[in-house]
């Protein structure tokens, strides 16, 4: 945020949702370097009692972040990192699939909050202005932080989770289940299970290739000079399927992008390692949230398998050494 701060969700219930009626386990934290020296040395728990909280954004004032089924608007009117209380904002966000639901919240320079909207789930959303809006399995949407109107972004993908923009304004995703990276064109229609375009096509694609999976989550422009000239424009795309981090380069055809696939920004050794999230830091390094289990699939394997681990994540910083 504008105070250099990180800011990350925890959940324990992940993938049940808590019964309506009870109290989540789950939390909002904020973490902090209190002394500069470029590590964290502080973690404030700045909400809990959440429910499977995916997406959230620090906004004016506070913090929006979702907790099933409703996306909420949390005060912090000190700046403490302790949350003041919660008003409900956005109601009501579906969750059939836990691992898709509201994510990926973005409050970019136009003032609004961009968002993406996941598999299998439907979502009838309102604001105050009283105008909903019906999304169904993969959407883009954007908000009013203010709590007041909801709109389309974009029809279509199947799973997107990853969100990020250029410094030209064009909004970039990542899609589970199609392909790695869209460059999505406001009220544009995507490849999706089931849903067909509008009459006109789909919109262009980015990417011919896959990356070797198709678990794709998290993406980064990469605009900063912290790294090797290399890796300025690049898109950076978390890959948690094959525990590696990818790299592609955009060239101009015609009016839009094309992405040439590069060698990997990150490899690792460890099968446990899965980065479902990047993010770009103010000083030009990349913070990855590494869902870090032995098990990635949602669907692929038994919610209750044992070998799914509740206890532990990670989260890592790239920077040039």
């Amino acid at each position: 945020d504008a105070a250099g701060r990180l800011w990350f969700t925890q959940s324990i219930e992940y993938p049940w949702p808590v019964a309506e009626g009870q109290t989540g386990r789950d939390t909002i934290r904020v973490m902090s370097d209190t002394d500069n020296d470029g590590v964290p040395d502080k973690v404030d728990v700045f909400a809990n009692g959440l429910n499977i909280p995916i997406g959230i954004t620090p906004v004016y004032g506070g913090v929006l972040g979702y907790s099933i089924p409703t996306l909420y608007f949390f005060p912090d009117a000190d700046g403490d990192g302790v949350a003041d209380g919660r008003t409900e904002f956005y109601h009501s966000f579906g969750f059939r699939d836990t691992h898709g639901m509201c994510s990926s919240l973005n409050w970019w320079i136009d003032g609004w909050v961009y968002g993406c909207h996941g598999f299998a789930n439907e979502s009838e959303v309102v604001g105050t202005d009283g105008k909903p809006i019906k999304l169904q399995s993969g959407n883009t949407y954007r908000l009013k932080p203010d709590g007041s109107h909801i709109e389309y972004v974009t029809h279509g993908q199947v799973n997107p989770f990853g969100m990020c923009f250029d410094p030209l304004g064009n909004q970039y995703t990542s899609d589970c289940h199609t392909k790695p990276a869209y460059l999505v064109l406001r009220g544009a229609y995507y490849p999706s299970f089931g849903k067909p375009h509008d009459g006109l096509g789909y919109g262009p694609e980015l990417l011919q290739h896959l990356h070797g999976s198709t678990g794709i989550a998290g993406i980064v422009y990469y605009a900063a000079d912290h790294f090797p000239a290399e890796f300025r424009d690049n898109l950076i795309i978390g890959n948690p399927v094959t525990g590696r981090i990818n790299r592609d380069t955009l060239e101009i055809h015609g009016s839009t992008y094309k992405a040439i696939e590069q060698p990997d920004f990150l490899t690792c050794d460890d099968p446990w390692f899965r980065p479902v999230d990047i993010q770009l830091a103010p000083d030009g390094s990349l913070y990855v949230a590494d869902f870090y289990n032995r098990i990635i699939g949602h669907y692929e394997v038994p919610l209750t398998h044992p070998g799914r681990d509740r206890e532990r994540a990670a989260e890592c910083r790239a920077a040039d050494s």
